[in-house]
């Protein structure tokens, strides 16, 4: 790699990482926070994985309906 090409890459990737780190600002704020931060459930009977808000410490099975807790990874 000659160092004219090197000097153009670390030119480069600053900007294209301040760029990106404005386009990411601009996504949330319009679409609010996009890390929800949901929690996981595994049903005991069905063994089906779903998750729910993170204000519910036990949730309805959406295929058997029956109530779990929150599945601890």
């Amino acid at each position: 790699m000659t160092p004219d090409k090197l000097i153009l890459l670390l030119a480069i990737f600053p900007l294209v990482m301040l760029l990106w780190m404005g386009w990411q600002s601009q996504r949330q704020a319009r679409f609010g926070q996009l890390n929800t931060r949901d929690h996981v459930f595994r049903c005991a009977r069905c063994e089906s994985v779903y998750t729910d808000d993170e204000d519910v410490d036990r949730s309805g099975c959406p295929k058997c309906g029956m109530s779990n807790e929150e599945y601890e990874f």
